[in-house]
């Protein structure tokens, strides 16, 4: 099994939801996850022939001062801020910092709306986070598994790209943030927060 960020389906919720939004600007950490992903964006989303969303940046970051830098520099100049992974931001100390740590200053702060890829951002209190199913993942992992041990050739399964996401969605950050979603969103979302911190 090989995850690969579907930002063509994410970025098309983002458009969905937030219709004037052109430009989406994507944050990272530093961590080995985020360089793979980093590696791959360009065929990943930038070769595709239409774009839902111009991104005007794919950044990796190391610390959570420059963390906090870049989120208010773009604060004038995207329309979104797409967050990858942010839970090995590191202090002046070289410590990781907590993620909730993050996500409070992201509150506080921040006033785009946050449109993670990965789709368990929300429950953490991002706005809205998007990704593959790990839990149908797994499952297809599984019964594929499964089939293999019983004698199925590898190299007759076909490589299947389902391009199927989950979304899901935070209410307290929409209330902070003065964000009412559609209700046909919320009632196809695969979960819906209302708290920041993971109460459903």
């Amino acid at each position: 099994m090989l995850e690969r960020i579907p930002y063509y389906e994410v970025f098309e919720l983002g458009k969905r939801l937030f219709p004037d939004a052109s430009k989406v600007v994507i944050l990272a950490d530093g961590g080995s996850s985020s360089n793979f992903v980093a590696g791959t964006f360009q065929e990943d989303y930038l070769d595709l022939e239409s774009q839902p969303l111009e991104v005007l940046n794919f950044i990796q970051i190391q610390t959570f001062a420059a963390w906090k830098a870049t989120v208010l520099e773009y604060q004038d100049e995207a329309d979104i801020i797409a967050i990858l992974n942010f839970h090995l931001l590191r202090d002046e100390d070289g410590s990781i910092v907590p993620s909730g740590e993050v996500v409070e200053w992201m509150i506080e702060n921040n006033m785009l709306p946050e449109l993670g890829l990965v789709s368990e951002w929300a429950e953490e209190g991002m706005l809205v986070s998007a990704g593959n199913s790990g839990y149908k993942t797994g499952i297809y992992a599984g019964v594929l598994g499964g089939e293999v041990l019983n004698g199925l050739d590898p190299g007759t399964v076909p490589i299947i790209d389902a391009k199927e996401i989950d979304a899901k969605y935070n209410l307290e950050r929409a209330g902070i943030l003065g964000i009412e979603f559609p209700p046909g969103e919320l009632v196809s979302a695969a979960e819906v927060f209302h708290t920041i911190g993971a109460e459903k």
